[in-house]
């Protein structure tokens, strides 16, 4: 049952369906698994569910339209290639609570000018942010 529950988010992504998206976050033991979105093009926009703790492996990888994301409190990790390509992605609030961000994290997110690095994150792994806006304008802030 669980593996139609992921195959059904991925296609609700994949033409941004917003409504299907809450619905299936909602039933009892549904979890993102690596690559839930991936190349999902049209998804505008996401909110994590409560119960998420880390951002698996190419969750957002190839989502060009993802504008906005909404992280909870209490993730502590951003894997590899979660957010790779993600070129219309503007601005992202990191959790006090995360402590690393994995390889190619939000690599070619081109329209990300502004992040906030909590004080927590103790590991940055290669080419994080490289093609990221912000690696231009110098606007890397710590809390």
């Amino acid at each position: 049952m669980l593996i139609i529950y992921i195959t059904a988010l991925h296609l609700a992504g994949k033409n941004d369906n917003q409504d299907i998206i809450t619905l299936l976050l909602n039933q009892p033991g549904i979890e993102l698994k690596e690559g839930t979105f991936k190349n999902c093009t049209k998804l505008t926009r996401f909110t994590f569910p409560s119960f998420a703790t880390a951002i698996k492996d190419y969750t957002f990888y190839g989502c060009k339209s993802l504008v906005q994301i909404s992280l909870p409190s209490f993730v502590t990790s951003i894997n590899d290639y979660a957010f790779y390509g993600c070129s219309s992605l503007t601005q992202i609030s990191l959790p006090y609570s995360l402590t690393s961000i994995g390889k190619y994290a939000f690599y070619g997110c081109s329209s990300l000018e502004e992040i906030t690095l909590p004080v927590s994150v103790v590991y940055i792994g290669n080419y994080a942010f490289y093609g990221c806006s912000l690696q231009k304008q110098q606007k890397l802030i710590a809390p």
